[in-house]
């Protein structure tokens, strides 16, 4: 599998509001002191460091004293880059978008300029849209590199292989939601696990048909956060990955008064019918007003 670059913003960058920030510039009488960032004074714990180093322990102190410093300020860009992703998220302007490298991927934020255009260029990844995710992918430099992560985005939901375009050279790529919505690096993570694990099922049984299906999806995110050690809890479930669907129960429904009580996952929202695809537990798939739909907690 395709590990996450060590230098990408973590976790916390998928819209919940909870990633670090960088503390401000000097104060005091001192010209010279103004502006100048506060540096990292914590001191860093002996196990991030072996987990970081795997040689440490046989690093000589003068060996240690450097790579604890570089390790110091690679926190400390990453609380600066979360600082000022959650400083343009907040003001509106901008789009959550993931960059996918070579070796690994990072959340940004898109001017809304740069979001359409990503949507004029991109392609619809196929697999995801089956299970309820709309994502657009954009090669922004094509020819300069393979990409797997972004190959495996763009597998035929039958034969679990991708366009050519996408097996070689892909280069760099930007996912983006269509609507524009959340989508951050561990919105990325569970997709890239969810289709590894896929790719997995292609290849031992030539096929994944009961995966390409939102309650499956679904249920994956839940197990999946549980697996990393984050509470699944639905609030939890819901604050920390934008792509998760909220669990609903249907309510006061006169036509169909069967379904009243039926829970589900709150889906797409359809402007044309002015309700919700709502993906019950049992396989039923229903449309739903909001006032027909209680989020559960």
């Amino acid at each position: 599998k395709i590990s996450r670059d060590p230098m990408e913003a973590g976790p916390s960058d998928t819209g919940s509001g909870d990633g670090g920030s960088s503390g401000g510039g000097g104060g005091g009488g001192a010209a010279a002191g103004a502006g100048r960032k506060t540096k990292t004074t914590e001191e860093i714990p002996e196990e991030k460091l072996k987990a970081k180093y795997p040689d440490w322990d046989h690093y000589a102190e003068r060996e240690k004293k450097i790579f604890r410093e570089a390790y110091r300020q690679v926190a400390e860009a990453e609380q600066e880059e979360q600082a000022s992703l959650t400083k343009l998220r907040s003001a509106g302007k901008t789009i959550p978008a993931v960059l996918l490298a070579a070796r690994g991927w990072r959340a940004t934020l898109l001017a809304r300029e740069e979001f359409k255009a990503v949507l004029g260029r991109g392609d619809v990844p196929p697999v995801p849209k089956l299970f309820g995710l709309d994502l657009v992918v954009r090669q922004d430099d094509p020819g300069a590199w393979d990409n797997p992560q972004a190959c495996w985005m763009m597998i035929d939901p039958i034969t679990g292989f991708a366009p050519s375009k996408w097996q070689s050279k892909a280069g760099p790529c930007t996912v983006v939601r269509a609507d524009g919505g959340p989508y951050g690096s561990l919105d990325h993570e569970v997709l890239h696990d969810y289709l590894s694990m896929m790719l997995d099922v292609y290849a031992d049984e030539g096929g994944a048909q009961r995966y390409l299906d939102p309650r499956a999806f679904q249920r994956w995110i839940r197990k999946s956060l549980a697996q990393k050690g984050i509470p699944s809890d639905e609030k939890t479930v819901l604050e920390k990955v934008g792509i998760a669907a909220p669990a609903v129960k249907l309510k006061g429904l006169k036509k169909a008064p069967q379904l009243n009580g039926r829970i589900g996952y709150r889906g797409r929202w359809l402007e044309d019918k002015q309700r919700f695809e709502i993906y019950l537990i049992d396989g039923k798939d229903v449309r739903a007003r909001p006032d027909n739909i209680e989020v559960l907690s």
